[in-house]
């Protein structure tokens, strides 16, 4: 449904195959695309006892003239990996993010924390939606690479683990592909519990 809406919503800014947005327009539709959602997966959530309580996280950039508008809701994250560095561009709504904000956990403390998994916002729980928009200036960016992924993925791998993955040289012809899997991989092997999505 996201996608979907958010392919509608760009529609009328696309002109000769380019899509001209400023700031506000993307960041609006990125709002109402998540609320879209909300509404569908709420709805959903409400049809049936079997659905009550159900709800997901989101993660997602829209590239538009170098910058990448980025939304969130959970814990998924995105990450910009790029200069020799990676930085977690998302913030997490999450109980253990919460004590780390309010310095009651540290960061390695809060992998191990029981209650890491308690997500503060998610998508279809309530009928109405809170999330976070971000922009990110990649104009200055000689390379670069976006990497969306849940927790699955970011509660077993540490940041500089995603890094020399990311930035590993590859032997196949489809680069994306194979670094994404070698993420999940990683993952897997390194315990898995979740589910691993990037």
């Amino acid at each position: 449904i996201f996608a979907d809406k958010v392919k509608k919503y760009t529609a009328p800014h696309i002109s000769d195959g380019f899509m001209e947005l400023d700031s506000d327009d993307a960041c609006v539709i990125l709002d109402d695309a998540a609320h879209d959602a909300n509404s569908a997966v709420y709805k959903k959530s409400q049809s049936s006892p079997a659905y009550k309580g159900m709800g997901t996280t989101l993660v997602a950039a829209l590239i538009c003239d170098d910058v990448a508008y980025v939304i969130n809701v959970g814990d998924s994250r995105l990450y910009l990996i790029s200069d020799n560095t990676i930085t977690q561009i998302t913030h997490d709504h999450s109980y253990v993010q919460h004590l780390i904000d309010s310095g009651s956990l540290s960061v390695e403390d809060a992998r191990t924390h029981p209650y890491r998994n308690r997500i503060t916002r998610a998508v279809g729980v309530a009928n109405d939606l809170e999330a976070d928009i971000y922009s990110v200036d990649l104009s200055s960016l000689e390379c670069c690479y976006l990497l969306l992924c849940s927790d699955g993925l970011s509660g077993q791998l540490l940041p500089e683990d995603i890094y020399g993955i990311i930035t590993a040289e590859t032997e196949g012809d489809d680069e994306l592909s194979e670094k994404t899997e070698k993420l999940i991989d990683a993952a897997n092997a390194a315990g898995g519990p979740d589910n691993i999505t990037a």
